[in-house]
């Protein structure tokens, strides 16, 4: 019709409705699940890395507050010397003020212990008093609860009785955890290095060592730190050449 509008409808026309194949769901669900599986493989290990980091920080902190501990001891360690100091008799107490070192073995691993005299006391707590101090330091086993070793510092000011070695307390404060390794050397006049010292022993001539070597390692699961120093001791006494006196 001229000039006029044409309406009409389509009829028989179909229109196709399109979806995802179970196929192609599965496809897209495994991708989905590699995808996921990377991240967070990924995030994993970024905190792992961070909490060893953090571990690995807070062993190196412990180790080099404790090696600055044992430092600041040995540097202020006290020697009775010739006329003060004379070879003991066979019947005489120990020297409160001797140097004793040993190597002890603590289930199954060996560890130094030693004991010093020193201008070092800390008091603790309500404790006012101050001094001179037996200083000594020992590896034990930690607690069911937290396996390996601890370094303990013990300290007790003069004066007390002379024992030749104090026994462990639990009161003892703990100095470094996840110890795997505390060894010392000694250097005599000469430079000859030993693993133990008895000031009061003939065959030293009772004689204090002149430097202290000190190999400190803590380790925790992947984080581990080894620590290495040596202190000329600032006070020590020579070897005398007499003999004990006595019969």
């Amino acid at each position: 019709m001229a000039g006029g509008v044409q309406t009409g409808f389509m009829t028989g026309v179909t229109v196709e409705q399109k979806g995802f194949t179970l196929l192609e769901i599965l496809v897209a669900i495994f991708i989905f699940a590699i995808v996921m599986t990377t991240i967070y493989a990924s995030f994993t290990a970024v905190v792992s890395k961070n909490e060893a980091v953090e571990q690995g920080r807070g062993l190196y902190e412990m180790g080099r507050n404790c090696l600055e501990r044992m430092t600041d001891d040995f540097a202020a360690i006290y020697v009775e010397r010739p006329p003060q100091y004379e070879p003991p008799d066979y019947d005489d107490r120990p020297d409160p003020y001797r140097f004793v070192a040993e190597e002890e073995v603590v289930a199954s691993e060996t560890f130094s212990r030693v004991r010093f005299a020193a201008d070092a006391h800390l008091p603790m707590g309500e404790e006012k008093e101050d001094g001179l101090a037996e200083i000594v330091y020992y590896v034990e086993q930690s607690g069911q609860s937290e396996p390996g070793f601890v370094l303990r510092r013990s300290d007790r000011v003069f004066a007390y009785d002379a024992e030749e070695f104090r026994q462990a307390k639990a009161s003892d404060p703990v100095v470094c955890r996840n110890v795997q390794e505390f060894s010392l050397v000694f250097l005599d006049g000469d430079g000859e290095e030993t693993s133990g010292w008895d000031s009061e022993a003939d065959r030293g001539q009772y004689a204090t060592p002149r430097t202290v070597k000190i190999a400190l390692t803590l380790a925790k699961e992947n984080a581990a730190h080894a620590f290495q120093t040596a202190v000329s001791l600032p006070v020590y006494r020579k070897e005398i050449e007499s003999g004990r006196q006595g019969p």
